[in-house]
């Protein structure tokens, strides 16, 4: 298939079809993923249908989980305004941080911990959100596409995610980047 160009899309000239943009964001998320290395079996959970959590609670206690009722909801939520969750961070945090260097040795002094849920997400129509965000624009619309997916993977290699953010009380959240790092096969938050 040729675009506006007469440029033949690669993957259309491999596979002979075009892939629906569902399949191009599941594509998108297990792409980034791999970048990180993350266990294998959080990836065949995606592909299967299942989103994984992972736990982390400090640098030795780190484990998958399912998903509670509560993140089924959300995802769900997610699904419906367009978002694909692949996967879910929990962690815990320090609210109102801020580093102490009164003494010898510099500490994090903080009002009180909260746990972080960090649904990770890719969009199930990738070029509606390349124009939404600027800087994607391409003169055709796989063009915009691949730049939005070139731009994701890019980010992911710097350790920026995109996420839907939530505390304990789940009345705070927000659509925003995260860092993320791996420590021992596991993806987790940087807080």
């Amino acid at each position: 298939m040729a675009d506006d160009n007469g440029k033949i899309d690669p993957r259309v000239v491999r596979s002979r079809k075009i892939i629906p943009f569902v399949t191009r964001s599941q594509r998108l998320a297990v792409d980034i993923m791999k970048i990180f290395g993350i266990k294998e079996s959080i990836i065949e959970s995606f592909q299967e249908g299942r989103v994984l959590r992972t736990n982390y609670i400090h640098y030795n206690k780190i484990f998958q989980s399912e998903p509670t009722e509560q993140d089924l909801e959300v995802i769900s939520d997610l699904l419906e305004q367009g978002q694909l969750v692949y996967h879910i961070l929990l962690a815990i945090d320090m609210d109102g941080k801020e580093i102490d260097i009164s003494s010898e040795y510099p500490t994090y002094v903080f009002d009180n911990l909260i746990t972080k849920k960090c649904y990770l997400y890719v969009p199930t129509n990738i070029y509606e959100e390349a124009l939404q965000e600027e800087g994607y624009e391409g003169s055709t619309r796989q063009e915009t596409i691949q730049n939005y997916i070139d731009q994701t993977l890019f980010e992911a290699q710097q350790g920026i995610l995109n996420a839907y953010v939530t505390d304990d009380s789940n009345e705070k959240y927000s659509f925003c980047k995260i860092e993320v790092t791996v420590i021992r096969d596991n993806l987790v938050l940087v807080t």
